[in-house]
């Protein structure tokens, strides 16, 4: 009985053998087969025309073509179909209920999807390198000007009122350069894009009060 046993074991192991031998064997002629194919193919030359996506976005009307491609696949009526699209593709995420609860997401995504060109031109920005180096040289000034101003803090005792003013003070300075900088830098392409969330903010201001007040503020600055 032991012996029968082995008998069969033995053929089992060498039918599997053969069998995946000869798997090998087929995917060997397969990927000999597409090296033929593949070697009777033209080479790269530089009259192919190459699809770059790069180009594409790059260039503002053949980004806001693309962007307007892309919204035309799902069809979008109203906030409301935003909404319910956003609660459908994160119904089983944890973060499902911070789009219910934040109406101004789906009113703002709505409002662009009827004003592609505005997202168009703010898509360009990170394609403008010579601005964005220029926008990165105040950033770097400012992070050393903020640590020097840091180091102001220890004159005052731990948790005093002077300490936390000073604090603030430094956060609010520093950003309103970081963030009055980048509006001058990039205010051809990002003026309609803000427009379109202060239009929003506007349209929603009983949920979004203070937004609302800091946005209208800011568009009569602009």
């Amino acid at each position: 009985m032991l012996k029968l046993l082995i008998l069969f074991t033995s053929i089992a192991i060498y039918s599997d053998t053969l069998y995946a031998s000869e798997k090998v064997i087929n995917s060997i002629d397969e990927s000999a087969l597409i090296a033929r194919e593949l070697k009777g193919l033209p080479k790269h030359s530089k009259d192919n025309k190459q699809y770059s996506l790069k180009k594409v976005i790059s260039n503002e009307e053949k980004t806001k073509n693309l962007i307007v491609n892309l919204f035309s696949i799902v069809d979008i009526d109203s906030p409301k179909d935003i909404e319910s699209t956003l609660k459908k593709g994160t119904q089983n995420l944890f973060f499902a209920s911070f789009f219910e609860k934040t109406p101004l997401i789906s009113n703002f995504t709505f409002k662009l999807t009827r004003n592609p060109d505005a997202l168009a031109k703010f898509t360009l920005i990170f394609f403008q390198h010579n601005k964005l180096l220029s926008f990165a040289f105040i950033m770097i000034g400012t992070l050393m000007f903020s640590h020097m101003l840091g180091e102001h803090k220890f004159k005052y005792p731990l948790f005093s009122g002077k300490r936390i003013a000073f604090g603030l003070f430094r956060f609010s300075f520093i950003n309103s350069i970081r963030l009055g900088s980048f509006s001058l830098i990039f205010k051809d392409n990002f003026f309609d894009f803000f427009q379109l969330y202060a239009s929003s903010v506007n349209e929603l201001q009983h949920l979004y009060p203070i937004l609302h007040f800091i946005t209208d503020n800011l568009i009569k600055i602009f």
